[in-house]
């Protein structure tokens, strides 16, 4: 018998090698590539979601006083006052109104005067909703008007992210008063 020495093939080459480490770079930077997209894609999501719920609490929340109010007297003509006996806002000598960062920078979202308070003291005006209700939105930009021969309260606000400005949804909004 002849004396042959097989070689020994342990280990892989350095082509192999190099494919490898290619194709692992490759993943680690498709997974760096989605996990830096994720919060920002989370961030558009919630607000997205908690826009949606603002919304409609606030709709809902201007709904049910402006369908049972009145067009009141008041000390501003810019202001649109307004009085609903039901919810305790404003009386026969001076109407009610709402209030927003416009009026006051500390404000993040409507306020009410009852009727009578001051503007600038936080501690005299009423949430409109709870500030609780939306965590991560501020309402800014709130407008209101009335048409007299309609009847119609009318007017829009924008609902925007608070750790992202360029996130923001507006909002237009109608009621009849039937009152």
């Amino acid at each position: 018998m002849k004396n042959t020495k097989i070689k020994s093939r342990k280990g892989f080459s350095f082509i192999e090698l190099l494919a490898a480490l290619i194709v692992i770079t490759l993943i680690g930077i498709g997974t760096t590539a989605i996990l830096t997209s994720l919060p920002g894609l989370y961030r558009r999501k919630l607000f997205v979601s908690e826009s949606m719920s603002v919304s409609d609490t606030v709709n809902i929340a201007l709904a049910d006083i402006l369908r049972y109010s009145e067009i009141s007297s008041g000390d501003e003509p810019d202001i649109l006052y307004f009085s609903n006996t039901a919810y305790q806002i404003g009386s026969s000598a001076a109407g009610g109104h709402f209030v927003t960062n416009k009026d006051n920078s500390e404000i993040d979202t409507i306020m009410i005067n009852r009727g009578g308070g001051d503007d600038s003291d936080i501690s005299t005006l009423s949430q409109l909703v709870s500030t609780g209700t939306y965590s991560h939105s501020v309402i800014r930009d709130f407008t209101i008007a009335f048409d007299e021969s309609t009847h119609v309260f009318s007017g829009s606000y924008k609902i925007q992210s608070r750790e992202d400005s360029a996130l923001y949804k507006t909002i237009n909004f109608s009621y009849k008063s039937i009152v």
